[in-house]
């Protein structure tokens, strides 16, 4: 009488704890961070577009659970699932490479794999290329953990499922830092507000901590938002304020709306310039800059977006960036 005691056991090799631990804990560690600190415009992919639409935010509000959900539930199923669980971890380890690669031709700061912590698109791809080369050269025998592991892969990814949404809807406590803020900036709305009523002024902090809040109420303020990676911006200042003119300017710095988008090494030519900035750790969204608002009596009585340089006051003496 036969007996399955008496089968022989496979042990495990090399390539089998890869794929079976190391690979899933991985994947779900990424799906996690996304679930937990992403923002719809982070995904990867996603965060390289410079001026996204209403349209594709919402798509990405959307896509963001439904990504993170299928991570840990591809996770689950390598790590539980029968031989075939050896080439669904070499697949998402490919898939991940080919995502990568647009960002790395476009010199991204991050790819949005863990969420919000930056990550370079160039190693994580490094990463993922490796994970599938180990997966196909080291030894394995495919066993599952156990002979019944597989009966367990369709309830955990149903578990899988529910917390991925349970999170997403706000179901669960939510821990400080877990989150991170998101600002969407509309400059069309700000005309007729003083500037203490506008969404951005409780992020205000100086520049290096040499200046402090213009006072209240000016004869007259320009306030300019902008990005270091924007080069109209700089143009913008170039032409138009590099010169004093007797009017206070604050130049007002947004960080990158986006974890694809670099920062920019360059600053700004105003040396008449109150330099402000918004504080980092939250993340901001401006449809299009530089925006310019005219203020009298602490109040925003214009708003100009992307506003043409003003070519008369360009000084001879300066050249262009590099």
């Amino acid at each position: 009488m036969s007996d399955s005691t008496n089968k022989p056991v496979l042990r495990w090799q090399a390539g089998d704890w890869f794929f079976r631990l190391i690979v899933p804990l991985y994947i779900a560690a990424g799906a996690t961070m996304k679930l937990l600190t992403g923002r719809p415009l982070q995904l990867p992919l996603v965060s390289l577009q410079r001026d996204p639409s209403a349209e594709l935010e919402r798509w990405a509000g959307v896509a963001l659970p439904l990504v993170a959900g299928t991570e840990l539930a591809v996770a689950l199923a390598i790590l539980l699932g029968g031989r075939w669980a050896r080439w669904l971890a070499l697949a998402v380890m490919l898939l991940f490479a080919a995502v990568l690669v647009p960002h790395v031709r476009a010199s991204a700061l991050s790819c949005g794999c863990f969420g919000t912590v930056q990550t370079s698109p160039t190693l994580m791809l490094i990463v993922a290329a490796s994970a599938a080369a180990l997966i196909v050269l080291l030894p394995s025998t495919g066993a599952p953990p156990s002979p019944r592991s597989s009966r367990w892969v369709i309830p955990s990814v149903c578990v899988a499922a529910l917390l991925t949404a349970a999170v997403h809807l706000g179901q669960l406590p939510e821990r400080a830092g877990w989150r991170v803020p998101m600002l969407r900036l509309r400059p069309e709305a700000w005309q007729g507000l003083r500037i203490e009523e506008l969404p951005f002024y409780r992020f205000i902090e100086s520049d290096g901590g040499q200046q402090t809040l213009p006072p209240y109420p000016e004869a007259d303020q320009t306030w300019v938002l902008w990005l270091r990676s924007c080069p109209h911006c700089h143009e913008y200042f170039r032409e138009r304020w590099n010169a004093p003119t007797g009017m206070r300017v604050v130049a007002l710095e947004v960080p990158p709306s986006a974890a694809g988008i670099p920062s920019g090494p360059h600053e700004i030519d105003c040396p008449s310039c109150v330099r402000l900035r918004l504080k980092k750790g939250t993340f901001y969204f401006i449809p299009t800059s530089p925006v310019v608002l005219t203020v009298t009596g602490g109040r925003v009585v214009s708003v100009e977006i992307n506003p043409v340089p003003l070519p008369s006051t360009l000084s001879p003496s300066h050249s262009e960036l590099p």
